[in-house]
């Protein structure tokens, strides 16, 4: 990952939270309990990279990028961890009621989940219409963000908000590795996504001028650092909705 991303180990993808609608087939006829296993984790990018082309160890993606960074996570991470286990897990089942709701927004925008780790998301959009899809997304996300209000826990309330940056661009995805593989993103574009977040603070989208250019004019903001900010949503056409990926006898 290029530098300035937080290490995000923790992947869900779009299909986790709905059967596949071509189970992998065990011995028995029934879904293969190992596939299965695998399935939510894997990116679907990396399940067509494998299926395209499973030699290769670089590609490049045309889309676009947002990296979504959650803040209010941190201080009660701090009270929770006070807790124990007990804390931990009370952790666990907030961020997932949280970006169970997120992430359930962006997929209908298209999006694809690169990787999570912690309290950030990076997305990915492919397709007609990537820029003003990522853009929706985001807004859409922020929008709902702010409708849960004030999260209780345990150890008291908090408020979540988000900051988002995103570029529009030809970005260097390397897929690397054998007993562990890890999809690794690089490159100009991947800098270009972490200096947006970098420069947005919390509440705030912040679009390239890459992406700035490939949206209604009327929904770039004023200039901030290396971007501008995102006034509202782009009115784009919405993907079809995509089948959940299928691992049957893919090497993962």
């Amino acid at each position: 990952m290029c530098e300035g991303f937080p290490r995000m180990t923790r992947v869900i993808s779009e299909a986790s939270t709905s059967p596949p609608a071509n189970a992998s087939e065990g011995l028995m006829g029934g879904p293969d309990p190992r596939q299965e296993a695998l399935r939510p984790y894997v990116p679907r990018l990396v399940v067509d990279w494998l299926r395209s082309a499973p030699g290769e160890a670089w590609r490049v993606v045309d889309g676009t990028l947002a990296f979504v960074d959650i803040s209010g996570f941190t201080k009660m991470t701090e009270r929770l961890a006070r807790k124990g286990k007990v804390g931990a897990e009370e952790m666990n089942d907030l961020l997932d009621a949280c970006f169970t709701e997120l992430l359930r927004v962006a997929y209908m925008d298209g999006a694809g989940l690169v990787k999570w780790g912690g309290d950030a998301v990076l997305l990915l959009f492919e397709g007609p219409d990537h820029a003003g899809r990522a853009c929706r997304a985001a807004h859409v996300m922020r929008r709902s963000l702010r409708n849960m209000g004030r999260l209780l826990s345990s150890a008291g309330f908090v408020t979540l908000r988000m900051s988002v940056g995103i570029h529009s661009g030809a970005f260097d995805f390397f897929l690397l590795g054998d007993a562990h593989r890890e999809l690794v993103i690089a490159g100009r574009a991947a800098s270009e996504t972490v200096a947006m977040e970098s420069a947005a603070t919390a509440g705030e989208i912040l679009i390239s001028p890459a992406t700035a250019d490939q949206i209604d004019p009327g929904l770039v903001g004023h200039s901030k650092g290396p971007g501008f900010l995102l006034r509202g949503a782009p009115s784009v056409p919405a993907p079809a909705p995509a089948p959940p990926p299928d691992v049957t006898g893919l090497d993962l």
